[in-house]
């Protein structure tokens, strides 16, 4: 998480601000969720007005790391069944924002995150200086929702471990301005390899 962290904070000095999408690739969506809370905590303690949007279909359980209590989120916003402050919470481990994906996971719901993604991010990164996408475990329709990311981080056991969605790996990185891969598994063996972009 501390290179992960360095890494984040070279862009965001960089550009001024930074936008990051986080795929977990043959490892639980855990693995992705853990990854955002740990580096949004990092800017939170650093001064910087941090949000992580979950837009993690199958459930990333950053409420619980969190201590958000589960409620409606951005599925909700888009279908107009609540308004923005009732799908914001706040991480009890720092200052970091929450965006909650909500209750409704349906294909359609889905969908319209889908269509909605980039223009949603787009407004947070005017609220926010950095903006966590958190995406869960990598699924065949998920390049539409990386790309509103400007830098990816892929979290997966090892390099070469990416199974059935090697190929999909360039579709995930294409358009951003920088890569990272980072390393889970045992502590002796997790470390963080970074790979950035010219």
């Amino acid at each position: 998480a501390a290179q992960l962290a360095a890494w984040s904070l070279g862009q965001a000095a960089a550009g001024g601000g930074v936008r990051l999408a986080l795929v977990a690739v043959n490892c639980e969506a855990i693995a992705a969720a853990t990854a955002s809370v740990a580096v949004a905590r990092h800017f939170a303690a650093s001064g910087k007005r941090v949000v992580i949007a979950d837009l993690s279909n199958g459930g990333s359980q950053i409420e619980d790391i969190c201590g958000v209590i589960r409620g409606p989120g951005l599925a909700e916003l888009l279908m107009g069944s609540v308004d923005f402050t009732k799908v914001i919470g706040r991480d009890l481990g720092s200052t970091a924002h929450i965006l909650r994906h909500g209750i409704d996971r349906s294909a359609t719901t889905r969908q319209l995150i889908a269509q909605r993604a980039e223009s949603v991010v787009a407004a947070l990164a005017q609220v926010y200086e950095v903006v966590f996408i958190n995406l869960g475990e990598a699924v065949a329709d998920l390049p539409s929702l990386v790309r509103v990311g400007q830098n990816v981080v892929i979290v997966a056991p090892e390099f070469g471990s990416t199974g059935g969605f090697g190929s999909l790996l360039p579709v995930l990185t294409a358009g951003a301005q920088s890569t990272c891969h980072v390393l889970v598994g045992p502590p002796q063996a997790a470390r963080a390899e970074l790979s950035l972009k010219s």
